[in-house]
């Protein structure tokens, strides 16, 4: 599924005034949020919207992922990061960055500084059988 982006574009260096919107979907893989990350700035997070990672076995679910009693149904072959519920929204800073839970919301704060990278959190050979996406809103 495609979907449309709205974006507010944060400079480097600069506190965010506006924040940042972005569709993550559930069928590809790391994707640039166009919002760059400053270490040590607290983020602010919303999500809405729902994905599977499954649309003929798995209800869909929002960016927390699925409960423990699904996720442990989920064939264990497929997890992006062991850590985290199949389904967790994703990020990391950079194309190298260490992967983090963002989750449903909430906030976080940046280690590093430069571009914040999104998914799902499921591995890129099994995104063929995902459905849906999630809106993502940082400040």
């Amino acid at each position: 599924m495609s979907a449309s982006v709205a974006v507010v574009l944060l400079l480097p260096g600069r506190a965010a005034a506006q924040g940042v919107s972005a569709a993550v979907d559930a069928d590809k893989g790391w994707g640039f949020s166009n919002a760059y990350v400053e270490a040590g700035h607290r983020y602010i997070v919303s999500t809405s919207g729902a994905w599977t990672v499954d649309y003929r076995l798995w209800p869909a679910v929002g960016a927390g992922g699925y409960d423990s009693s699904t996720d442990d149904k989920i064939y264990k072959g497929c997890k992006y990061d062991g850590r985290y519920p199949y389904g967790r929204l994703l990020g990391r800073i950079g194309n190298d960055g260490q992967t983090f839970s963002v989750g449903s919301g909430g906030g976080f704060t940046a280690k590093a500084s430069g571009p914040l990278n999104l998914r799902i959190n499921d591995v890129d050979r099994c995104l063929v059988d995902n459905s849906g996406y999630v809106q993502v809103s940082i400040s």
